[in-house]
């Protein structure tokens, strides 16, 4: 199983507030369309987006999960263009479908890029 580090308070909008778009500088491969990975939650916060978070309505946690596997979830396409949504960002978006939290976060290092869950950890994902 692949996994996907993502910032936090990022990766808690993409499990708890309805976040399918994954802003990225790049697409992603093509053999990651319609793959489940893992959903790391980084060790860093990007505080600008906890402010923007909360700016538009959203209760995020004070004690937000940081290097840890905290969910999975799907990338259905890419999106190269703008579109008219709160999660776009650009220059390129990750669609993002069948996300899952995890019950409990799985304490892991994460990597850049999509990375390599060290088999004994994917078991306990692919058993959520």
């Amino acid at each position: 199983m692949r996994a996907l580090t993502v910032k936090q308070p990022w990766a808690w909008a993409i499990l708890h507030a309805g976040k399918r778009i994954e802003n990225r500088s790049r697409k992603p491969p093509e053999w990651a369309i319609g793959t489940v990975i893992a959903l790391h939650a980084g060790q860093s916060l990007d505080e600008s987006g906890v402010v923007w978070l909360r700016r538009r309505g959203f209760a995020v946690p004070d004690d937000l999960p940081r290097g840890v596997i905290a969910g999975s979830m799907r990338i259905t396409g890419v999106i190269e263009k703008p579109i008219d949504d709160i999660w776009w960002q650009g220059p390129v978006g990750w669609s993002l479908d069948n996300v899952t939290p995890l019950p409990e976060p799985i304490p892991c290092s994460g990597q850049l890029g999509l990375w390599s869950v060290p088999d004994e950890l994917a078991k306990l994902i692919d058993n959520k």
